[in-house]
C-alpha cells in the first residue's frame, strides 16, 4: 500500500511537545504522580534534573495537565529567554511573566496588581514576595503557585557568577516565606551548578528525568505514524538499540525513518531500513548533539570519544569486553590525571555511560562519537587544560631553544608537562632536547610516549634514540638491554638492516662467551693441567691486552674489541677474564676434594718454570 499523499512527517524534532499536541507525549507518569504526591504533602521544593534533550522541557508543559491543576496554579518560566539580564531583570520578567499567565488562564484585571522596574527589583528584590505575590494570591483563591522554572544551565553571561549567587539563595528564602508559593526547578546534569543546588536546597524532592522504557519507546515509535507506517518488531527492537529509549534520538531516528518511507515510497520498515538511515539521523540531530557536546569539559569529552573508540575496537576485533576508557588512552600516551578520573565518575553518573563506565549507553551518540570526535584527534584538546599557566611557558621554551639555550629550553619545557602532563607539543620537544643532549635513557622514554601519541611523527626520533641508548648499553656491557632496545626497534621497522646486525653481534658474543667458560671448567674438571696452564697464560694475555688497549685508545668503543679475531676465546675480555677466573676456582675446589696427593703437590707447589710462567705480567 502506498501512501504518496501524506506529506508531514509526525516525528518531533528540535523542540518540546507542545500542551496542545498531547497524542505526541509519552511516558512520564510516574514522574507525574510523584510531583503530585509531593506536592500535596506540602513538599516545596521539587528539583528535577536530566540530560540535555532528555525531554525536560515537554514535561514541564504536561505538569499542569496530568498534576491536580484543581488544586495548584502552575506558572511556566523559562530563563532560556532572559539568559543575558540582571538579577534585577529576570526578577521583572518574572514578575510580568506571572501575571501574562494568569490572565491567559482566569479572568483577571492587569492593573490591579503592582509592577516594579528592573532597576527597583535589583536593589530591593524582596518587593517581589512583599507586594506582588499577595495581590497574585487574592486572584488565585484557594489555589497554590507553583512556579516550573526551565533551564537553570543556560544562564551565562558576563554576570552569571553574580546573578547564580543571588538567584539561587533569593528563591529558597522566598519558597520558605511563602505559604502558597511552590517552586519545581528543572536543571540540566551538565549544569555546572547542580552540585551547588543540590548543596543550598538538600531537603528538597530530587527526581530524574531518564530514558524511557521499552514499552513506552515502542509506543513512541509507532503511535505517531500508525495506520501509515508499519514497523517490523526487528525494527522497533534495532531503533530501541539505537536511542536507548532516549525520546529525542528516537524521534530523530523515527523522522529519518519516515522520511525515507516517503523518498522510496515503500512503508514498511524493517531492521536493515533502520541501518541505512544512521547517517542520516546523525545529521538530522546535528544542532542537539552539538549543544550536547558543547555542555561537556575537556575531559569528559576525551574520556567519551575514548569509550567508543573502545567500542569501535572491541567490534572490529570480536571482543566482547570492552577495554576501560582511561586504560585505552594510556595506550595513546595518555596520562591518567585526576580531571580526566572524575570525568570517567562523571560521565557514568550522568548517564552518558552505562554502569560499567564502559560503554556509550545510546548507541547513536557513539556512531556520531566516532564519526564526528574520533579519539586520537580529540585527546590534542588536553593541551587546553591548564592553558593559563602553560601557555607563556611554552612560548618561552620554544624562544630559548631559538637561542640555543638548551638546557634552560628543558627546564622550561618540564615545567609545561609537570603543570600539564598531557601537553603533546611539549612532551615532543622536550624528547628532542633529550636526544640533542645525548641523554639517550630519557629520550627513549619521552619518544616511547610520544611515538603512541602520534606514530608517524615521533617514529623516526624514536628509533634514533632507541640505537643512541642500544650503543650506550653495549658500552657499558648491558647486552641484555641492548638486545631489548634493538629488538623494540625491529617492532617498529621489521627490516632494518643496522638493528638486525647489531643483534647478531650480541648472539654471537654470547655463544662465544659461553662456549669459552664451560670449556675452561671441562679442563679442570678433567684435570688436563697442559691445557690449564695454557688456560692461564690465555688469561693473563687477555687482562693485560685490554690494559694496553685501554691506555692507548680510551676513548675506542669497546664492542670493537668483542670482534678482534687475535684475542683467545672469542674476544673476551675483562667480563671473561673475571668469568674465567671464577671458573678455576671452582674447579680448583672440586680438584682438591678429588685429586691424589702427586696432583696436589703438583699444582700448590710448581717447578720455578711453572711458577715464572703463571706469575710473569
Amino acid at each position: 500500500m502506498k501512501y504518496s499523499a501524506v506529506k508531514r512527517n509526525p516525528y518531533i524534532i528540535g523542540r518540546p511537545i507542545d500542551e496542545n499536541e498531547p497524542e505526541l507525549f509519552f511516558g512520564r507518569r510516574k514522574l507525574f504522580q510523584l510531583i503530585e504526591n509531593k506536592l500535596k504533602k506540602e513538599n516545596k521544593f521539587i528539583l528535577l534534573h536530566g540530560q540535555r534533550r532528555i525531554g525536560k522541557s515537554s514535561v514541564l508543559n504536561y505538569i499542569p495537565k496530568f498534576v491536580a491543576s484543581d488544586q495548584f496554579t502552575f506558572i511556566h518560566f523559562d530563563l532560556e529567554r532572559y539568559s543575558n539580564e540582571s538579577f534585577g531583570g529576570i526578577l521583572e520578567a518574572l514578575a510580568t511573566e506571572i501575571i501574562d499567565r494568569l490572565n491567559d488562564s482566569v479572568d483577571i484585571d492587569p492593573d490591579k496588581f503592582t509592577l516594579y522596574s528592573e532597576a527597583d527589583l535589583e536593589t530591593e528584590p524582596y518587593l517581589l514576595p512583599g507586594k506582588l505575590l499577595p495581590q497574585v494570591y487574592q486572584q488565585i483563591g484557594d489555589k497554590k503557585l507553583v512556579l516550573l522554572l526551565d533551564e537553570f544551565d543556560v544562564l551565562s553571561n558576563e554576570n552569571y557568577d553574580s546573578i547564580v549567587e543571588q538567584l539561587f539563595p533569593f528563591l529558597k528564602s522566598l519558597v520558605s516565606q511563602q505559604e502558597n508559593l511552590f517552586i519545581i526547578l528543572f536543571v540540566g546534569t551538565q549544569s555546572k551548578d547542580l552540585p551547588n543546588l543540590l548543596d543550598l536546597f538538600e531537603d528538597a524532592t530530587r527526581a530524574e528525568i531518564g530514558l524511557l522504557d521499552e514499552q513506552t519507546t515502542k509506543e513512541l515509535i509507532t503511535k505517531p505514524a500508525k495506520g501509515v507506517l508499519e514497523y517490523e518488531p526487528a525494527a522497533i527492537q534495532a531503533i530501541y538499540q539505537l536511542s536507548a529509549g532516549h525520546p529525542y534520538f528516537t524521534q530523530i531516528i523515527c523522522f529519518a525513518l519516515f522520511g525515507r518511507a516517503r523518498e522510496q515510497e515503500n512503508w514498511q520498515v524493517s531492521r536493515e531500513d533502520v541501518a541505512r538511515i544512521i547517517d542520516k539521523a546523525i545529521e538530522n540531530a546535528g544542532a542537539g548533539l552539538a549543544w550536547l557536546w558543547d555542555g561537556f569539559s575537556i575531559s569528559e569529552r576525551v574520556v567519551f570519544s575514548a569509550a567508543a573508540e573502545a567500542e569501535k575496537i572491541s567490534k572490529s576485533e570480536g571482543q566482547p569486553l570492552l577495554e576501560e576508557p582511561l586504560t585505552l588512552l594510556k595506550h595513546y600516551g595518555v596520562i591518567a590525571t585526576e580531571p580526566l578520573i572524575q570525568a570517567a565518575k562523571q560521565l557514568t553518573e550522568k548517564g552518558y555511560l552505562d554502569q560499567t563506565g564502559r560503554k556509550v549507553k545510546v548507541e547513536l551518540i557513539h556512531h556520531w562519537l566516532v564519526k564526528r570526535y574520533p579519539m586520537p584527534q580529540e585527546i590534542w584538546e588536553l593541551e587546553k587544560l591548564e592553558q593559563g599557566q602553560t601557555s607563556s611557558i611554552y612560548e618561552q621554551a620554544k624562544a630559548l631553544r631559538q637561542q640555543g639555550k638548551k638546557l634552560k629550553a628543558i627546564e622550561h619545557y618540564e615545567q609545561v608537562v609537570t603543570i600539564n602532563p598531557n601537553h603533546f607539543s611539549a612532551l615532543f620537544a622536550l624528547a628532542k632536547e633529550y636526544l640533542d643532549a645525548e641523554n639517550f635513557g630519557k629520550a627513549v622514554e619521552l619518544y616511547t610516549r610520544a611515538y603512541q601519541v602520534d606514530k608517524i611523527r615521533n617514529q623516526e626520533g624514536l628509533v634514533k634514540a632507541k640505537l643512541k641508548y642500544g650503543s650506550e648499553l653495549r658500552s657499558q656491557r648491558k647486552f641484555t638491554q641492548a638486545k631489548e632496545q634493538y629488538q623494540e626497534i625491529l617492532e617498529i621497522e621489521p627490516k632494518n638492516k643496522l638493528v638486525q646486525e647489531k643483534i647478531l653481534e650480541i648472539k654471537d658474543y654470547n655463544s662465544e662467551l659461553k662456549f669459552g667458560i664451560d670449556s675452561s671448567i671441562f679442563k679442570v674438571k678433567t684435570k688436563d693441567w697442559n691445557d690449564l696452564d695454557s688456560l692461564r697464560r690465555n688469561i693473563r694475555e687477555q687482562t693485560n691486552l685490554a690494559k694496553r688497549v685501554s691506555i692507548s685508545s680510551p676513548n675506542k668503543n669497546p664492542d670493537v674489541l668483542l670482534n678482534s679475531k687475535s684475542i683467545p676465546f672469542g674476544g673476551i675480555l675483562t667480563l671473561s677474564t673475571l668469568l674465567g677466573v671464577i671458573a678455576i676456582v671452582i674447579g680448583s675446589i672440586y680438584w682438591l676434594s678429588n685429586s691424589d696427593s702427586d696432583d696436589k703437590k703438583r699444582i700448590l707447589n710448581p717447578s720455578k718454570n711453572e711458577s715464572e710462567t703463571l706469575v710473569k705480567p
